[in-house]
C-alpha cells in the first residue's frame, strides 16, 4: 500500500552514523501507534541507503538493540526519564 502509512514521532539516528556505517544501517524510524486492519504493530524504517521498509515490532527491536552502542542506549534512557 504505497503511501498509506502515517508517521508519528520520527527518531533520527544521524548522530550515530559514521563513515564506517553500512548501507543497511537504520537512519530514522517511526513506530505505528494507531489501529490498522492492514498492518500490525511495527515500525517504518529508513535505511542509510535510502530504502524504506516495514518491520514488525519484535524484529525492529531486536535489530536496533544489536546496532545501538551503549552510549546511544544511555542517552535514550535519560531522555525518557525527563
Amino acid at each position: 500500500l504505497e503511501g498509506h502509512v502515517r508517521l508519528g514521532d520520527v527518531k533520527y539516528r544521524g548522530r550515530w552514523i559514521d563513515f564506517e556505517s553500512k548501507p543497511d544501517e537504520i537512519l530514522a524510524y517511526s513506530e505505528k501507534k494507531y489501529p490498522s486492519s492492514l498492518l500490525g504493530d511495527g515500525y517504518v524504517v529508513l535505511r542509510l541507503d535510502g530504502k524504506v521498509e516495514w518491520l514488525r515490532k519484535q524484529e525492529f527491536e531486536e535489530e536496533l538493540a544489536h546496532r545501538q552502542s551503549q552510549k546511544e542506549v544511555e542517552i535514550l534512557r535519560n531522555q525518557h526519564h525527563k
